[in-house]
């Protein structure tokens, strides 16, 4: 039981520093961005963000810290599901 409440505890922590990292690359790149923001006026902001995804490396790894930090979250509903059940992985 404790060791679920430490896995619960480490993934919390794991998903707040895959925000972090993930606010901080977007506030670093992609806010001052003029290609992104050239692109927001003609395309819109979701094509805007397709095109820039093809040629800019920051923000294909902004995407990849999205996506871990949706698998991390996946990992601690399963915790919470299977600790409410008092089962353990």
């Amino acid at each position: 039981m404790m060791k679920m409440c430490n896995e619960k505890r480490n993934s919390i922590k794991r998903q707040q520093q895959l925000r972090s990292e993930v606010t901080k690359m977007t506030e670093s790149s992609c806010f001052n961005c003029p290609i992104l923001i050239e692109n927001r006026k003609v395309l819109g902001n979701k094509k805007a963000y397709k095109e820039c995804l093809e040629s800019c490396l920051t923000l294909k790894k902004i995407q990849d810290k999205n996506k871990e930090l949706e698998q991390e979250q996946v990992r601690f509903r399963k915790l919470f599901k299977n600790d409410k059940k008092g089962l353990a992985i």
